[in-house]
C-alpha cells in the first residue's frame, strides 16, 4: 500500500467516519431549531469538543483545554434536560447532512490534489516546512502526552502557548491510524476545517442574500486575506508600512480552528436558544490558538471597565444587564490566561525601558491604522453590521477585536518579530473579514439605495481582489509548496522506494542528532530542524536536535525566549555542549542517532555511544541503530 497516495482507501473512509463521529458529538450540547443552523453548530461544535477531549485524555491537567470542560458539562446538561419536545434531528437534518457530505467531498478532491507529496513515479517532494512541523508536532504530542514543543520535551518539559487544537486532531490521525503525518494534517484536518469554516459562515450568511451569494461570502470569508497578499502598497516610510496579511488563513492553517469558533459564537448569537450555548465559541478561542489569550485577557478587563464606568458602551451592543453572561465571558478571557501563568508557560517579558516601550507601541498603532484605511471596505462592512444589523450583540465581537489590536500593538513593541503579526492576521483573518462581508450583505437589503450601490461596489471590490492575488500568485501555489528556490526543492525532495524502506524501519522510532562543526552548520531556531519533512512523513516518530549551537541564540527577544524554553535549557549546566547533548539523550532514548557525510554533526566517538552495526541511509544522511 503506498502511503504516500493521499486518495487511500483509510483516509478516505477516515474522513467520512469524522464528520459522523463530530455530529453525534455536537448532538449532546446543541438542540435543534433550525435544520442549517443545526448541522453547521453541530458539526462545528463537535468538532471543538472532539478536540477538547483529545487534548485533555492524553495530556491532562498539561491541557490548556482542560478549563473548558465544566462548559460542555454544562451544555450537556441543558441539552438532555431539554431532550424531551426537542428532536435529536429531523427529516430536514439528514438532508442538511447529505449537502454538507457533498460539500466535503469537493473540499478533499481540491486539498488532496493540491497536497499530493507525488512528483512523479520516483519522486517524493514535501514543499511547506510549516506543514511539515505542525503535522510532525501533533503525533509528538501524542508519543509524549505533553502539550508542548518537540524541542521542550524532557524530563520535566517546559510549557510554551502554541495553538494546539489542529495537532490534538492531526496528531489522532497518524499516532492511531498510521496516515502519514503530513496528509493526516494537511489533508484530513484542513479538509474538515474547511469545510465546517463555509459551512458555519454559509449558515450566518444565507438568511441575508439567499444560497448564491450566502457561498460566494463563505468562500470569500476564507479567501480575503490572500487578496491583500500582493496588493498592500510597499511604502519606504516606515511610519507608513502596512503589516501585510503575511500568514494568510489558507496557509496558516491553525486560523481555520479559530474561525469555526468564532463562527459558531456568531451563529448561535442569532438565536436567543442559543445564545449561552454561543460563548463556547469565544470561549476556546483563547486554546486553540495562543494568539487570542491576549485580546481574550485584555477583553476580559475591558468588559470589567466598561460595565463600572461606562456601561451605555455594554447597552449599545447588546450586553446591557446581561450579568451571567457579562460574567461568563470575562471568564472566557480570563480562564486560558490564569492557566497559561500557572501552568508556567508564555515568556518572560521584560520592560526596562518604559519610553522606548511606549514609543514603539505607538509607532506599531499607527501602522496599524494605516493597515486598516487600506482595508476600508471590510470595515465599511463592519460597522454597518454593528449599526444596522438586527443582531446588535455582534458588535461585542468588534470589541474583543480592538482589545486584540492594543495587545498586538504592546507584544510587538515588546518583541520586535514578525512572528507577532500572527496575532494581527489571525484577529483579520477569523473576526474583520467575515464581520465585513456580512455588513455589506445586510447593506446590500437596505431602502437606501446609495447603501445597496455601495454595497455592490465593495463586494465586487473584494470578488476582484480576491481573484487577482489568485492570478499573480499562481492559485497560492507558493503558499503551498514554497518552491521558488531550485536548493529548497533539491533538499526537501527524496527517492520514494528509498523514503518507503526508512519509513518502515523508523515507524515509531526516536531518531537523534548532534552538531559539532557549528561553522558549516545552516540551520537555525531549535524548534525547526533540517529533518522536519522527515518528521513528518513517518507515524509516530520524531527527529530531535539533541543540543543548542551559537545561531540558537541570536535573533529577536521572542527567539530567545523559545530557546529558554527548550528541554535543553534545563541541562545547561553541563560542562560542554556535548555533555549536555548526551544528558539529554540519556533521557531521550533515540533509537537511531544520524550522521552525514560533510561531518556537520557529532560522530558516534564524540557521543559515547555503541551501535548494533545497523545502519539505513538517505541521501547524505546515515541513520545508525543505538544499542538498547
Amino acid at each position: 500500500m503506498d502511503p504516500f497516495n493521499p486518495y487511500g482507501a483509510v483516509i478516505i473512509g477516515v474522513y467520512g467516519l469524522s464528520f459522523v463521529a463530530i455530529y453525534i458529538l455536537g448532538l449532546v450540547i446543541v438542540p435543534a431549531t433550525k435544520p442549517l443552523n443545526d448541522t453547521a453548530s453541530r458539526l462545528s461544535a463537535g468538532l471543538l469538543l472532539a478536540i477538547v477531549l483529545l487534548g485533555v485524555i492524553h495530556a491532562g491537567f498539561g491541557s490548556i483545554l482542560i478549563v473548558f470542560i465544566p462548559f460542555f458539562v454544562v451544555l450537556a446538561k441543558q441539552r438532555i434536560t431539554a431532550c424531551g419536545p426537542n428532536p435529536l434531528f429531523t427529516i430536514n437534518h439528514l438532508m442538511q447532512l447529505s449537502v454538507v457530505l457533498g460539500l466535503a467531498v469537493v473540499v478533499f478532491l481540491h486539498e488532496a490534489s493540491r497536497h499530493d507529496l507525488r512528483r512523479g513515479v520516483e519522486t517524493v517532494y514535501v514543499g511547506n516546512t510549516d506543514l511539515s512541523f505542525y503535522s510532525a508536532h501533533g503525533q509528538m504530542m501524542y508519543e509524549f502526552g505533553q502539550e508542548t514543543l518537540a524541542s521542550s520535551v524532557s524530563d520535566n518539559p517546559q510549557k510554551l502557548l502554541y495553538h494546539y487544537g489542529d495537532l490534538w486532531l492531526s496528531g489522532f490521525f497518524s499516532h492511531y491510524l498510521d496516515i502519514t503525518p503530513y496528509y493526516a494534517y494537511s489533508i484530513l484536518y484542513r479538509s474538515l476545517a474547511i469545510s465546517l469554516f463555509l459551512l458555519v459562515f454559509f449558515a450566518l450568511f444565507k438568511p441575508v442574500v439567499g444560497n448564491l451569494l450566502g457561498a460566494v461570502g463563505a468562500i470569500l470569508a476564507l479567501l480575503l486575506n490572500n487578496s491583500f497578499v500582493g496588493l498592500l502598497p510597499a511604502l519606504e516610510m516606515d511610519l507608513l508600512s502596512p503589516f501585510s496579511y503575511n500568514w494568510p488563513t489558507y496557509a496558516e492553517s491553525s486560523y481555520l480552528l479559530g474561525g469555526i469558533a468564532m463562527g459558531l459564537f456568531a451563529l448561535m448569537l442569532k438565536d436567543e436558544s442559543l445564545f449561552r450555548p454561543g460563548f463556547l465559541g469565544l470561549m476556546l478561542l483563547g486554546a486553540v490558538h495562543s494568539s487570542f489569550v491576549v485580546p481574550g485577557f485584555l477583553m476580559a478587563l475591558t468588559l470589567l471597565l466598561l460595565q463600572a464606568v461606562y456601561p451605555n458602551v455594554l447597552k449599545y451592543v447588546g450586553l446591557s444587564g446581561l450579568w451571567k453572561e457579562t460574567i461568563a465571558l470575562f471568564l472566557a478571557g480570563i480562564m486560558p490566561y490564569v492557566y497559561v501563568a500557572l501552568d508556567g508557560r508564555g515568556y518572560p517579558v521584560h520592560l526596562e525601558n518604559f519610553g522606548q516601550l511606549a514609543y514603539l507601541s505607538l509607532h506599531t498603532f499607527v501602522r496599524v491604522i494605516w493597515t486598516l484605511i487600506l482595508s476600508v471596505p471590510l470595515w465599511i462592512g463592519a460597522f454597518y453590521l454593528l449599526t444596522k444589523g438586527r443582531a446588535k450583540r455582534s458588535g461585542f465581537i468588534l470589541l474583543y477585536t480592538f482589545a486584540g489590536i492594543s495587545g498586538f500593538c504592546l507584544l510587538f513593541a515588546i518583541f520586535q518579530s514578525q512572528n507577532i503579526v500572527k496575532l494581527f492576521t489571525a484577529l483579520s483573518s477569523i473576526m474583520l473579514f467575515p464581520l465585513g462581508v456580512w455588513g455589506v450583505f445586510l447593506m446590500r437589503s437596505s431602502r437606501n439605495i446609495r447603501h445597496r450601490v455601495l454595497s455592490f461596489i465593495l463586494l465586487g471590490f473584494m470578488i476582484i481582489n480576491t481573484i487577482w492575488s489568485a492570478v499573480i500568485s499562481k492559485s497560492y501555489e507558493l503558499v503551498y509548496t514554497w518552491g521558488n528556490t531550485e536548493d529548497y526543492v533539491l533538499s526537501h525532495s527524496y527517492d520514494k522506494r528509498q523514503l518507503i524502506n526508512l519509513i518502515s524501519e523508523l515507524k515509531g522510532k526516536r531518531v537523534g542528532f548532534a552538531v559539532c562543526n557549528e561553522e558549516e552548520y545552516s540551520y537555525r531556531l531549535i524548534r525547526y530542524n533540517e529533518f522536519l519533512d522527515l518528521s513528518s512523513l513517518v507515524p509516530r516518530s520524531f527527529i530531535f536536535r539533541v543540543n543548542m549551537v551559537q545561531k540558537d541564540f541570536e535573533g529577536t527577544t521572542e527567539s530567545l525566549a523559545w530557546v529558554n524554553k527548550t528541554a535543553l535549557a534545563q541541562y545547561k549546566g553541563a560542562s560542554s555542549t556535548l555533555e549536555t547533548s548526551k544528558e539529554y539523550i540519556d533521557w531521550l532514548r533515540p533509537e537511531f542517532i544520524i550522521t552525514d557525510e560533510q561531518h556537520t554533526f557529532c560522530e558516534l566517538k564524540n557521543l559515547r555511544l555503541e551501535t548494533t552495526g545497523r545502519k539505513l541511509r538517505i541521501k547524505q544522511y546515515e541513520f545508525h541503530e543505538i544499542v538498547p
